[in-house]
């Protein structure tokens, strides 16, 4: 089995801009690697840089519109929700803190029985700046590069594969059993740690998007594994997705966010509902500070429906 390794690119120029929509660029992965079998390998350079393609699209803003966009219909959704913890920095502090919060508010918002953060990620470092020290330093594809930057490219943070993986991973056996038959899902909780002033977030209507056609695996290699990708490992690997051009597309953002409102994200749902592609991308209004956003990833479970 061969693999094609992701390889860097550059961010694309953004030039026009309308009242309620903005005309820019998304990252997508390469339209020529449709199909083609995918590896990428965390904490490398590589895997911060992807090779991808730009394609022009216009992303609406949901403000004023907030109550039409749910987690049900387009697979993401706009709350208010303030959260105790302020900088996150701290990772006992979040864990104590947001975590009991992110749980109540998915279940108030979301009808689920029960909630189980998996993990979060805080992100603190500019795109640029990052892009900038691996061109100082020329750092290779191969090098390690510790930086947590937005992510300029479209995509699903898991696949239906590595959904299963964390769900055996995540929970103890006896919720496994517990669980095992119950309709449950993966929702991110997005939420930005200053006032969005530059790079904001896209989320693309899950119901626009065909997932046989428009969403390719990428699958993670340890840096120290150099031998052959195997079906035997394949499926032992963490599952991404990514996904490639469709013009239809629908592209949504919710302008001027505040550390007093958070995102949510459907992920994945084994009741076979696409999850939510999304992406940063630059505005051309941007200007300020970067971006500094933080997510909680859950596990999310509804024991009156069944699994399909």
């Amino acid at each position: 089995m061969s693999t094609t390794t992701i390889t860097t690119t550059t961010l694309p120029v953004i030039t026009a801009t309308a009242d309620t929509a903005v005309n820019t660029t998304i990252n997508y992965h390469p339209t020529a690697e449709k199909g083609v079998f995918n590896t990428v390998t965390p904490g490398t350079v590589g895997a911060f840089r992807r090779k991808v393609e730009a394609f022009p699209v216009t992303i609406s803003d949901i403000r004023g519109n907030e109550s039409d966009f749910s987690l049900d219909k387009q697979g993401f959704q706009l709350v208010k929700h303030t959260s105790a913890e302020k900088s996150f920095e701290d990772r006992d502090a979040i864990v104590n803190t947001t975590y009991p919060e992110v749980e109540e508010l998915l279940k108030k918002t979301t009808g689920a029985s029960y909630v189980k953060v998996m993990s979060h990620q805080a992100r603190l470092t500019p795109f640029e700046d990052a892009v900038k020290e691996i061109d100082e330093r020329g750092l290779a594809e191969t090098d390690k590069i510790n930086k947590v930057s937005p992510v300029h490219f479209a995509h699903i943070d898991q696949g239906p594969l590595g959904a299963q993986q964390l769900f055996d991973q995540v929970l103890s056996e006896e919720e496994r059993t517990r669980l095992g038959n119950t309709r449950w899902g993966i929702i991110n909780v997005w939420r930005p740690i200053k006032p969005v002033r530059r790079n904001p977030l896209a989320v693309v209507d899950s119901r626009s998007v065909d997932a046989s056609e428009d969403l390719q695996p990428i699958y993670t290699k340890s840096s120290k594994d150099t031998s052959e990708f195997t079906p035997e490992k394949m499926a032992k690997s963490y599952q991404s997705l990514a996904a490639t051009h469709n013009p239809a597309h629908k592209w949504y953002y919710a302008s001027g966010m505040t550390p007093d409102e958070v995102l949510m994200l459907r992920i994945y749902d084994t009741n076979k509902v696409n999850g939510a592609v999304h992406a940063a991308f630059t505005h051309p209004a941007d200007e300020g500070e970067a971006r500094q956003s933080v997510e909680t990833r859950c596990l999310v479970f509804f024991e009156s429906q069944k699994k399909e």
